[in-house]
């Protein structure tokens, strides 16, 4: 339909300009005749419930013989009503004189309620739905922003959408906005990490629709959903699939490795029987024994890190476990000092007291690779809040009790960088070389709290040391 067209006189008194004139469209926008209209007023159109403030608006537009737009809820004759888009403008004669106004009617009900639905279909999405401008600044983003990345969205609009991007995900992401502001074509699924309020960071997964070049957009679409706790998954099968990996490596050796090692370490016995004490020969033949033990020791790991050997977990004190183990380590580590700082009191826990023994044991030799000139080790217990993991993965574990106790191990050495620490954990995995490490302890370690129902991570700074934190859950008194 045409747009409706309208010519008053100049009057501004009550109940407002007088029309004199309209256009065929007017008769159908309205549903009134010529006749019904000419002699009367604007306001012979508006609906009862039409914005009393862009009323007032007009008339002080109107008044001062000023141009005015509006958007105003007019009545048909047959009662419908619609809304109308009124664009008012002065008209005055040669001279300069005010003579009337032309008003333009435009029905835009359709568009308006096209809007409202779709407004409200996205604000009642779970999924997150965002528009981002040329410069990259969030023009638009739904109230879904709370549920899924704790923001309200007046703290996202006008921010820089990449800044709320991880560092490691940054580039990239910034990239592929630049490369989708230059076409039109769709674009594949891509996912990156978000800033969550509470300084978390969320796995999103988001496709992007160039719609720079729509008047009602002018801006790249951006459809957002959490899959934080997919990728956690996913992650979770990976590494359980290369630990299974390992485990049937592990398990189809051990033993036969182990027959193989306490036959060369009889036969090396046999060797030194049938030599004389001082032979060059026999101190040869010492350092056979340790390199048994070590593969020995090798062994147990791989079945350790692949759960293929038993464990028999025990309701303990981790306290009395970390002074006895620490005692002991003092005497194999002289280079190093060993303290600690135990919460007062018993501090029950469910894990195997060997196995446990063994952690700290990996923990401690790795701070004491770190520190080859001597420095500190520095052990501590305590009671805290629950591991960040149990609060944002679906899988992270939970303590019955609702209590953890938490144990770090700290160390003075040369730390380690933020590359080194995504992968600590990892099998296999070692900064020092092949010679002087196998890239198990670490991973046995996070194996045996993982199986104990808790958690273990590392903090570092380079030249600042390392920290490890274990949580563990508080044993119910059953």
């Amino acid at each position: 339909m045409s747009d409706g067209v309208i010519v008053t006189d100049a009057s501004v008194e009550e109940p407002g300009p007088r029309i004199l004139w309209v256009n065929e469209a007017v008769t159908h926008l309205t549903g009134y005749s010529r006749e019904e209209i000419i002699g009367r007023s604007l306001r012979m159109f508006q609906s009862r419930d039409a914005d009393r403030a862009e009323l007032a608006r007009i008339r002080v537009a109107l008044g001062s013989a000023e141009p005015v737009r509006a958007e105003l809820l007019n009545r048909r004759r047959d009662g419908n009503e619609v809304i109308i888009e009124l664009d008012i403008t002065p008209i005055h004669d040669p001279s300069g004189a005010h003579t009337g106004f032309l008003a333009t009617l435009r029905d835009v009900t359709e568009q308006r309620l096209s809007a409202r639905r779709f407004q409200a279909l996205v604000e009642h999405s779970r999924e997150l739905v965002s528009i981002i401008d040329p410069d990259g600044r969030v023009s638009y983003i739904s109230p879904a922003v709370t549920h899924i990345l704790g923001w309200t969205p007046e703290q996202t609009i006008g921010q820089n959408s990449v800044d709320f991007v991880h560092l490691d995900d940054a580039r990239r992401i910034a990239d592929g906005l630049q490369d989708k502001s230059t076409h039109t074509r769709p674009n594949a699924p891509v996912q990156f990490r978000f800033k969550h309020a509470d300084g978390s960071w969320r796995w999103l997964e988001a496709t992007t629709t160039n719609l720079l070049a729509e008047p009602a957009v002018r801006g790249m679409v951006v459809n957002s959903h959490d899959v934080t706790d997919r990728k956690y998954f996913e992650d979770a099968l990976h590494q359980r699939l290369k630990l299974e990996a390992v485990g049937r490596l592990a398990s189809g050796v051990a033993h036969d490795f182990n027959n193989l090692l306490t036959v060369i370490l009889g036969f090396t016995e046999l060797a030194v029987s049938t030599l004389e004490p001082d032979a060059v020969a026999v101190g040869h033949l010492a350092g056979v024994a340790p390199a048994v033990d070590r593969a020995a020791a090798l062994t147990r790991q791989l079945l350790t890190l692949s759960r293929q050997n038993e464990i028999t977990p025990t309701r303990v004190d981790i306290n009395a476990l970390i002074a006895e183990t620490t005692t002991m380590l003092q005497h194999i580590l002289p280079a190093v000092s060993l303290e600690t700082s135990l919460l007062d009191g018993e501090l029950m826990v469910v894990i195997d007291p060997d196995q446990f023994g063994q952690v700290l044991m990996n923990l401690a030799l790795n701070a004491n690779d770190a520190m080859p000139g001597g420095g500190f080790i520095t052990v501590t217990s305590a009671v805290g809040d629950a591991p960040a993991s149990s609060r944002t993965r679906p899988d992270g574990p939970r303590s019955s009790s609702g209590r953890w106790v938490v144990i770090t191990v700290s160390d003075t050495g040369h730390g380690v960088d933020e590359d080194t620490l995504k992968q600590i954990f990892e099998p296999f995995f070692s900064t020092k070389g092949p010679t002087n490490g196998t890239g198990l302890g670490l991973a046995v370690a996070d194996g045996i709290i993982t199986r104990a129902g808790g958690t273990i991570t590392a903090a570092s700074t380079p030249g600042q040391g390392v920290t490890f934190t274990i949580s563990l859950p508080v044993a119910n008194d059953s």
